[in-house]
């Protein structure tokens, strides 16, 4: 796993990812927290949160929704992949297996698999049932 000096893991302890509606990311870093909004207005300022999701230990690296936008796959620096139910901001599966930092996630186009790459060299192949 990647070293980082305390003084840099305190400094990015707090950052968030914010979520606009079921598409655009707009990253902000993230070690713990995942937060989804609702559309913003066209002159919003300033999105807040319709609802946080934490549960990860560690940076959060990759953001994804399923094809039919009702599940969220979160990659982590904590070396863990979750599924979250969208609608329910609930955990709804936590996939281990990798030994190092999850760097990307991603859906089939037909929502049945996920795939997931670490800095651990390896790829896996998930079923989303």
């Amino acid at each position: 796993m990647n070293t980082i000096s305390p003084r840099q893991r305190r400094s990015l302890s707090r950052r968030t990812l914010l979520l606009g509606g079921l598409g655009a990311l707009a990253a902000i870093g993230v070690p713990t927290t995942v937060a989804c909004t609702p559309d913003p207005t066209p002159n919003a300022t300033k999105p807040t949160p319709s609802a946080t999701l934490t549960g990860h230990t560690y940076w959060v690296y990759s953001v994804v929704f399923s094809p039919d936008g009702k599940t969220l796959a979160t990659g982590s620096a904590d070396t863990s992949v979750k599924l979250w139910d969208v609608a329910g901001r609930k955990t709804i599966a936590t996939l281990t297996g990798h030994t190092d930092a999850v760097s990307s996630v991603v859906f089939s186009p037909d929502g049945k698999l996920l795939a997931t790459g670490s800095l651990d060299d390896t790829v896996r192949l998930w079923p989303t049932r």
